[in-house]
Parts: C-alpha cells; sequence; structure tokens
C-alpha cells in the first residue's frame, strides 16, 4: 500500500495494487477527504468505533 495523501492535510490513503482492494481511510469529520474519496468512488468499509 502506497501512502497517497488524499484529501486535505493528507489525511488518507489508498491501496492500488492488482491484489488488494482498494481502500479509503480518514476520519468522519474530515468533509474534503470523504468527498474526493466520493468523487473517486471509493466507500468506506466500514466505521471503527471508540469509547469515550
Amino acid at each position: 500500500m502506497e501512502p497517497g495523501g488524499v484529501g486535505a492535510g493528507g489525511g488518507g490513503t489508498v491501496a492500488r495494487d492488482a491484489q488488494e482492494a482498494e481502500l479509503f481511510s480518514t476520519t468522519a469529520a474530515n468533509h474534503a477527504s470523504r468527498s474526493v474519496a466520493r468523487a473517486l468512488g471509493l466507500a468506506p468499509p466500514g466505521w471503527i468505533w471508540t469509547a469515550r
């Protein structure tokens, strides 16, 4: 997986390998980064929950 620096502040990475799935990682609050992912057709694989 290569870092992609996608979104504001370089907050995401995109895997681009024939043997790997394309994944996008960012925070739910990073709207600019999520907008880029949406434009690229990438969907979040799920949500990570944390206890406060």
